[in-house]
């Protein structure tokens, strides 16, 4: 009687444990944040939406519209090795950009904090409302 070695099973399959966006660094000033905007633009992002009339052209801000940019961007290229950098202008986060506005993310980050998070994920912790 021949045995038969057992079957080879693959691993589970891993999914991401939590989602990740990269949005731009909210203390960076507008002109080298439009740079960054103009390149990711032109470098194969969706930014049909970003325009007006667009589905995501509100808030019209130049943080929101980047960070729309780069994560589309940054989304379509990191299996190839894409980078979420955009020349230093960029952070990765770890909770959906489109649940706040640049204003509190602002608040949230001085200087110093985006710089020392630009290559890590951001974690915010949320409150419920009151």
């Amino acid at each position: 009687m021949a045995l038969t070695p057992p079957a080879a099973v693959s691993p589970p399959h891993k999914s991401p444990q939590y989602a990740v966006w990269c949005v731009a660094k909210p203390t960076v000033p507008d002109s080298i944040l439009q740079e960054a905007l103009d390149y990711a633009c032109g470098s194969g992002a969706d930014c049909k939406s970003i325009q007006p009339n667009g589905s995501c052209f509100q808030p019209n801000t130049l943080v929101s519209h980047a960070s729309y940019a780069f994560n589309s961007y940054w989304q379509k290229t990191k299996n190839g090795g894409g980078t979420c950098d955009f020349g230093g202008t960029a952070m990765l986060v770890t909770i959906d950009p489109s649940k706040f506005q640049s204003l509190q993310l602002r608040q949230q980050l001085s200087t110093k904090d985006a710089d020392t998070f630009m290559d890590q994920p951001v974690q915010f912790t949320l409150l419920p409302a009151i």
